[in-house]
């Protein structure tokens, strides 16, 4: 818990456009906004690029990249991540 005083409450929405490029790929692409979390906080908002590759039925491979597009400097430059999902 931050007890400065400093921390606020915020929002964070996004739209994602996902599609079936053949039977084991999907390729997506995403918009996302965020509202400050600090009292001088300033907003973000990026655009970023997902697949998720289906090994099998249990094993999915996942990747994501893209860059901030609103006060990117000081929030985020760029955001990525490459993941491993395991269902059942």
């Amino acid at each position: 818990m931050n007890r400065d005083g400093e921390s606020r409450n915020f929002c964070q929405v996004g739209w994602v456009l996902a599609r079936q490029i053949l039977p084991d790929s999907q390729l997506g692409a995403e918009l996302v906004h965020q509202t400050p979390g600090t009292k001088d906080g300033s907003p973000t908002t990026g655009v970023g690029a997902g697949v998720i590759y289906d090994v099998n039925e249990t094993y999915h491979l996942m990747g994501y990249v893209g860059p901030g597009i609103q006060n990117a400097a000081q929030n985020d430059p760029c955001a990525w991540y490459a993941a491993v999902q395991f269902t059942f």
